[in-house]
């Protein structure tokens, strides 16, 4: 057995600017920015203005095996925007669900039967999201 390699840890307070290899970086971030979702960019939710299908665009979310060789998997479709916005939900929805998925078309898929939170997940993010389909 040999000897381990010590792991340097390095920080970010205030308290010695001159030491710190992120100093040269401090001041680049805004303060607002700081804080748990640091780094990390959520979809903005559709407004009536910008909405490809108008304001009364609904997000449908059903269950779909056929042509799948059998797998359950949870289809999305309705998402208005662009195919960027779609990809950054489908991102955001594979970290929440711990699934995995794709984009197929103009429509977001979801490994799994996961309906109910999907909908969910989707309303909360400011979405008029409902189940489709039996």
């Amino acid at each position: 057995m040999g000897q381990t390699d010590r792991k340097v840890v390095y920080s970010t307070d205030d308290v010695s600017e001159d030491d710190s290899p992120f100093a040269v970086l401090r001041g680049q971030i805004g303060d607002d920015n700081l804080g748990a979702s640091a780094g990390r960019s959520t979809p903005a939710p559709p407004s009536t203005k910008t909405s490809s299908r108008g304001a009364g665009a609904q997000v449908r979310v059903q269950r779909e095996r056929k042509g799948r060789r059998g797998k359950t998997v949870s289809v999305i479709t309705g998402v208005p925007g662009p195919k960027a916005h779609r990809e950054d939900l489908l991102k955001q929805l594979k970290q929440k669900l711990g699934t995995g998925g794709g984009l197929e078309g103009d429509n977001i898929v979801i490994q799994g039967d996961h309906r109910d939170r999907v909908v969910n997940l989707l309303n909360q993010l400011g979405y008029r999201a409902k189940t489709a389909g039996g």
